[in-house]
């Protein structure tokens, strides 16, 4: 059916109407109820006038959930190419045009004419003319010609059957009267962007993830590490060892940095962030490495696990880690992303029950509720080395501003009783808001939601809605055109950074 554009979307950029003219050209594309086309026209005179409000009024006498089908409901009347070539339109101003057309077809119809750039045979390059029909709606009017020409007088209803344009039957009559009566109980509904947009990107991968769960896992094995090196160096010399000026716990460590360094080196920010984690496991355990620290507490004990129980510890936070990451970049980015924010309209003079509104965004998209809860992530074992044995102690400050009992970080902080949205994520997201109750002609915002867009973004999404309500029949659809913003995306150390 052509290349370059979808038929289950509007076609409206330059781009795509030109790739339709040269899919008409090369003979790739029927007419249909949508589309319509004429190799030339003279829109001075009255024949060429006729034409498009023919067209014009055809196409808006389409029933809506036929027109549905194709481009999102809009019609297409293309003047100036047919299969094999572009030969082009004398371009008039649209104003003028609008008259013209508007004499015979009233000013019922939603339409608009715009002119495409395109080239011809020769290679000149020539204006063809085309003129864009809104999707018809339920309760619109019938409509008819206002004017006599030829053979189509003054009341001629004019409809679209696949590739003609002609008089409606007496069938078509009734449903083009069903339509408009439609309008007492069939439900219309707007949904517009009010706020969020252009959305912001997240430039967070699987090798990020993976990275930071590996210095995760060598920051918590250097206690151990630095534990085993002491003991074995105290019992071959019978005195105090300073780890920085050992030899062989250097190379351990460079070489577990090495290893850890390797998986993380596509992102210096997660490297950076990691370092100072790094250091900060670093001064918990130099709390037991400095002179008279072990005086001071005098009720600390021996830590009473193995080497190899703590690295299973260890193995099991790594684990729980990976697993709870993805989650906390979801929570973590909806504190730091605009939430998109949509607006939900009631045009009728009528009170909507319960209206539910269901949104569906493609791609590598996730969603959540912006400050629903809190990344919840595993606490590390606590260090190995001496503890306090159980006594009278608190939380024992120590130097550097730490304290022995870290906090453990909240699950969330939602309320049991909170309704928000429904989320569906995987490989795209799915966003149903609860349903509310919509009085005549109000207008009322939905609960924000924030968009998890994954680098490499579009330029564009285009998000699907459908609506539903308990007193009116029908579903109403659309598309939102979201634009995503082009700068760096946030990074997994920003993102995790409190």
């Amino acid at each position: 059916m052509g290349t370059g554009f979808d038929l289950s979307r509007r076609i409206h950029r330059p781009a795509d109407l030109l790739d339709l003219i040269y899919t008409i050209r090369d003979g790739n594309i029927d007419e249909g109820i949508w589309l319509e086309w004429k190799s030339g026209l003279d829109l001075k005179a009255k024949a060429g006038q006729f034409h498009v409000a023919r067209a014009v009024v055809g196409m808006a006498n389409r029933m809506p959930e036929t027109a549905a089908r194709f481009c999102e409901g809009h019609g297409y009347l293309l003047v100036g190419v047919e299969r094999g070539q572009v030969g082009g339109i004398a371009e008039v101003d649209s104003i003028d045009l609008g008259r013209w057309v508007e004499a015979y077809a009233g000013d019922g119809p939603r339409w608009s004419p715009r002119y495409i750039r395109a080239e011809s045979a020769d290679g000149s390059s020539v204006d063809v003319l085309v003129v864009e029909v809104e999707p018809p709606r339920w309760g619109d009017p019938i409509h008819c010609f206002r004017k006599m020409y030829d053979y189509a007088a003054d009341g001629t209803v004019f409809v679209r059957r696949l590739s003609e344009t002609a008089p409606a039957k007496s069938r078509e009559i009734n449903a083009l009267s069903q339509r408009l009566l439609a309008s007492r109980n069939q439900l219309q509904i707007g949904v517009e962007v009010a706020g969020g947009v252009p959305l912001g990107a997240v430039d967070v991968g699987e090798r990020d993830l993976g990275a930071w769960v590996v210095r995760a896992a060598a920051d918590a094995l250097e206690p151990l590490e630095r534990a085993e090196v002491r003991e074995a160096a105290r019992a071959a010399s019978g005195g105090v060892v300073d780890l920085d000026a050992d030899p062989d716990f250097q190379v351990r460590r460079a070489s577990r940095v090495s290893r850890a360094r390797e998986v993380a080196e596509s992102s210096a920010a997660v490297s950076a962030a990691q370092a100072a984690a790094q250091e900060l496991e670093r001064r918990k355990a130099a709390v037991f490495e400095q002179p008279g620290v072990m005086g001071w507490l005098a009720g600390s004990e021996p830590d009473p696990r193995t080497g190899a129980q703590y690295r299973a510890e260890v193995a099991a936070y790594t684990r729980e880690l990976a697993e709870a990451l993805p989650e906390a970049v979801r929570v973590g980015a909806s504190w730091l992303v605009a939430p998109l924010e949509l607006r939900l309209s009631n045009p009728t003079d009528g009170h909507l029950k319960l209206v539910e509104v269901e949104l569906y965004v493609p791609g590598e998209v996730e969603s959540v509720v912006p400050e629903a809860n809190e990344a919840a992530l595993p606490e590390p074992p606590r260090p190995y080395g001496p503890r306090l044995r159980a006594a009278t102690f608190g939380s024992i400050p120590v130097p550097g501003g730490l304290y022995m009992n870290a906090s453990v970080l909240a699950a969330g902080n939602a309320s049991p009783s909170y309704r928000g949205p429904v989320i569906r994520n995987g490989g795209s997201t799915t966003v149903v808001f609860p349903a509310t109750d919509l009085r005549a002609r109000e207008i009322l915002d939905l609960d924000p939601v924030v968009l998890v867009v994954y680098a490499p973004a579009p330029r564009v999404i285009h998000a699907q809605w459908k609506a539903t309500c308990t007193n009116r029949d029908g579903v109403v659809s659309g598309t939102l055109e979201l634009p995503v913003s082009q700068a760096p995306g946030l990074d997994l150390a920003a993102i995790l950074a409190d």
